[in-house]
């Protein structure tokens, strides 16, 4: 995440990443993020939306873990994004593909730098829609 001035963000405490605007509870999601293999994060996820995980998105997730060489945590967190943050209700491979190229593009390299990613691009969001009005 160059652009935002991270890379020491691998050294970050609880602490540092609190100062930055990132809550417990997401702390808690980016530590479940490391422990379990890209399928099961997205199975458990549908399971707990009391739906399941098609072949076809198995597979979409599984090449997407062979093509791109980012690091599980990050596909978790664009699976994340996806299933609950944007609330949909099956992995469209298009959308999931155009999250994880934007955050490899962005050097995105931990699930901290992807929450704050995203709060940055929805402010920005935000304050281009008051602008608007």
């Amino acid at each position: 995440m160059k652009e935002h001035n991270y890379l020491e963000s691998k050294d970050f405490t609880d602490k540092d990443w609190f100062a930055h605007g990132i809550t417990q509870k997401q702390l808690d999601l980016t530590k479940i993020t490391r422990i379990y293999p890209p399928v099961d994060f997205a199975k458990s996820i549908q399971q707990q939306k009391h739906a399941y995980l098609t072949r076809f998105e198995e597979r979409i997730i599984n090449e997407l873990i062979e093509d791109n060489k980012l690091p599980s945590e990050i596909l978790n967190m664009a699976i994340h994004y996806v299933l609950v943050e944007d609330n949909r209700r099956k992995i469209n491979p298009n959308y999931l593909k155009t999250i994880v190229n934007d955050w490899a593009q962005n050097h995105i390299e931990t699930p901290e730098e992807a929450i704050l990613y995203v709060k940055r691009r929805n402010q920005k969001l935000a304050n281009s829609y008051k602008k608007r009005k």
